[in-house]
């Protein structure tokens, strides 16, 4: 028993040192790779930090800035003052050209004048006359398109003069009632009157002169009825 109890004592502390041994290897890996990373940083940090030229700010004079500005307002002049000129020559060249269309038109003369208003003249007398002709033969058509219409005023006149015995109208309605029969003319809203014979009421609506013009009348107010016809 005690020989194995050793034995047992001895296998835990060999176990104990190679676990110390693997703790170390551990420490100085991380040491050496914690310098690497330091290492790295400063390099970099070394090169980062190199002196780069400063450009130093332009200095610019109060003077320097008012020559700038004069100069400025010189050149503005000077293309204000070109312009000026352009539009003057351009103007110079129209009139010019003007004159010369002027110059080169022919001069009507006197004479001209003269010819030219009495072929006005001419020109008048001719459109006169041909006026006049114009009506002349118009005047026998003028004549008998009145001597027609005279005639056409006379003819119904002459119609008037005779009578007739007869006329055309609409019967729209009959009943025993003269009551009823006044009411319904009533409702109507037209020209008509109650005629009575053997006891029966008729309504008879408008008096025409012919049988188209009473059923014109009929359909044109929708009535509902038949066209008579009825002794004056």
């Amino acid at each position: 028993m005690d020989n194995d109890l050793k034995d047992s004592i001895k296998k835990i502390e060999e176990i104990k040192k190679k676990q110390e041994k693997v703790e170390k290897l551990i420490i100085v890996v991380a040491g050496i790779f914690a310098v690497l990373i330091f290492l790295v940083i400063g390099i970099n940090i070394y090169y980062s930090g190199s002196d780069e030229p400063v450009s130093q700010p332009e200095v610019v004079l109060e003077d320097e800035e008012q020559t700038n500005v004069v100069q400025y307002k010189q050149e503005e002049q000077k293309t204000s003052v070109e312009l000026a000129t352009s539009k003057e020559e351009k103007q110079k060249a129209v009139v010019a050209t003007a004159k010369k269309q002027e110059e080169t038109k022919p001069k009507e003369t006197k004479q001209q004048k003269q010819n030219e208003k009495q072929k006005q003249q001419i020109v008048k007398k001719e459109e006169k006359k041909q006026v006049a002709k114009v009506e002349k033969q118009q005047k026998p058509v003028k004549q008998e398109i009145a001597k027609k219409t005279e005639k056409k005023e006379t003819k119904p006149k002459a119609k008037a003069t005779h009578k007739r015995h007869f006329h055309y109208t609409v019967q729209v309605g009959a009943f025993t009632s003269k009551k009823r029969a006044e009411k319904y003319l009533a409702s109507l809203r037209l020209n008509g009157k109650v005629v009575e014979k053997n006891g029966i009421y008729r309504v008879l609506v408008g008096e025409f002169d012919s049988y188209k013009e009473a059923y014109r009348f009929m359909k044109k107010h929708s009535l509902k009825g038949f066209v008579r016809k009825v002794r004056n």
